[in-house]
C-alpha cells in the first residue's frame, strides 16, 4: 500500500511542477520567424514609435522577438543560434554604408518591468536573459520575448535609416526582420 502512496504522490509532484514552471516549455523546437520593432526610449517609458515613425538619435531602442512553433515561451533550440546580426539598409554616419553589419552600435538593454511583465498578475518580471550567440557560444535556449538593443552611438546628424535583423543557426539556415524607415531626430 505504502508503494503505490508513494506513486500517487509522486505522480502529484510531478503534475505539480509541470504546471507551476510558469512558461510554455518545448523540448525541441525552432524559431519559426524573428520580428523586429523600433521603440522610442526618451520618456519614462520605451514607446513604440507613432505613425511619423520618428525618434531622438540617442534614444532609438530595437525590440527583437522571435515566434516559435507550437507557441511556446521558451525552446531548446535544435539548431542552436549562432548569430544574430543587425545591418542597417541604408548609409549610416560614421562610416557605416548601407549594407554595413552595426550590432557593435548597440547593446543589449536590461528588460525593464514596465515593458516585459513574464506573470501579468503579480507584475514580476525576470532580468535580462539574453546573450549575444556566437558560434564559440550558440544560444540553445530561446525565449519568445528576445531581447532589446539600445543603439549607444547614434549618428551625429538627424536622418534616416533602416535596420535588418537577422538570426543564424548552426544548420546554415537564417531568419530575418526589417524595420520601416525610422528618422531619427
Amino acid at each position: 500500500m505504502a508503494k503505490y502512496f508513494f506513486l500517487f504522490f509522486s505522480s502529484i509532484l510531478l503534475a505539480v511542477a509541470s504546471v507551476s514552471c510558469g512558461y510554455d516549455e518545448v523540448e525541441s523546437d525552432a524559431v519559426t520567424e524573428i520580428h523586429i520593432m523600433p521603440f522610442n526610449n526618451a520618456g519614462e517609458l520605451p514607446v513604440p514609435l507613432g505613425d511619423d515613425a520618428s525618434c531622438p538619435r540617442s534614444s532609438l531602442l530595437l525590440w527583437i522577438s522571435f515566434s516559435l512553433a507550437d507557441y511556446a515561451d521558451v525552446a531548446h533550440l535544435a539548431s542552436p543560434m549562432v548569430e544574430l546580426r543587425i545591418s542597417t539598409l541604408t548609409d549610416l554616419a560614421d562610416g557605416f554604408p548601407a549594407g554595413s553589419d552595426v550590432s557593435s552600435l548597440f547593446m543589449i538593454h536590461p528588460i525593464r518591468p514596465e515593458i516585459s511583465h513574464t506573470d501579468f498578475d503579480s507584475y514580476d518580471y525576470d532580468p535580462v536573459r539574453f546573450s549575444l550567440p556566437s558560434p564559440q557560444q550558440p544560444l540553445a535556449t530561446v525565449y519568445r520575448e528576445g531581447a532589446y538593443f539600445m543603439l549607444i552611438a547614434p549618428p551625429a546628424e538627424p536622418q534616416q535609416c533602416q535596420f535588418v535583423a537577422t538570426a543564424f543557426f548552426a544548420d546554415g539556415s537564417s531568419l530575418s526582420a526589417t524595420t520601416d524607415l525610422i528618422s531619427l531626430l
